[in-house]
């Protein structure tokens, strides 16, 4: 990579303490070292956090020659590994704890707590921003909503947000195979799990991006949360 000086930064895997007092949420960590010698030791600085959280996927701290510039400004890139990942096993992502079905909302509060943890350390709420994609933007979408006082910008990338509405009509691609994840709504267990995590846009400042023609996240279902 041009203009690349490995000498320049840092990275660190450290774990957050979620709300429930037991549940370790691992993150990762990429900076400038002169940007985390600024941040502790008490200045504020521009931070960006990245999340997903479903399927049992993993979400790989790689290099990435696109973070570059964030990093050159003086921000924080954290990749927050939250529940309802792959990061831990099959436990980290089923039930009872982990982030699956009835127990879909770890994922989301293990999101805010990484927030939280990010705005009392190194950042404020004026600057952090947060970003998701696909099912990651569901993830950004109810977090801002759970605490839009913690974020000032949200990017979600072809959000897979309107899972109600979505998961209850099975006429649409791929619903039914879905229901192992998130379950059928018109089944009553689900209903109240799925309907608390509908959303509405809540912060001033956030940009998503849809695919005009992608079956498994439309245009429409982003336009539900206006």
């Amino acid at each position: 990579v041009p203009g690349y000086a490995k000498d320049l930064y840092g990275s660190d895997r450290l774990r957050v303490l979620s709300r429930d007092g037991k549940t370790e949420i691992p993150i990762s960590v990429v900076y400038r070292k002169d940007t985390m010698e600024k941040a502790e030791s008490g200045h504020p600085v521009p931070t960006h956090l990245y999340g997903y959280g479903s399927y049992g996927s993993t979400i790989e701290a790689k290099f990435g020659s696109s973070r570059l510039p964030l990093l050159n400004r003086g921000m924080i890139y954290v990749i927050a590994h939250v529940r309802g990942g792959g990061e831990f096993g099959r436990p980290w992502y089923e039930e009872p704890d982990g982030g699956k079905l009835l127990c879909k909302k770890n994922t989301f509060n293990d999101f805010v707590d990484v927030a939280r943890f990010l705005a009392g350390n190194w950042t404020t709420p004026e600057m952090l921003s947060c970003e998701g994609r696909s099912t990651g933007g569901l993830l950004v979408g109810v977090s801002i909503n759970q605490a839009p006082d913690l974020f000032r910008v949200a990017i979600l990338g072809v959000p897979f947000v309107d899972v109600a509405v979505t998961m209850t009509d099975a006429s649409i691609p791929l619903t039914s195979e879905e229901w192992v994840e998130w379950g059928n709504p018109n089944e009553e267990k689900v209903r109240s799990i799925t309907k608390s995590i509908q959303m509405k846009i809540s912060i001033p400042w956030f940009c998503t991006f849809i695919c005009w023609h992608c079956s498994c996240t439309s245009f429409f279902d982003v336009s539900h949360t206006f």
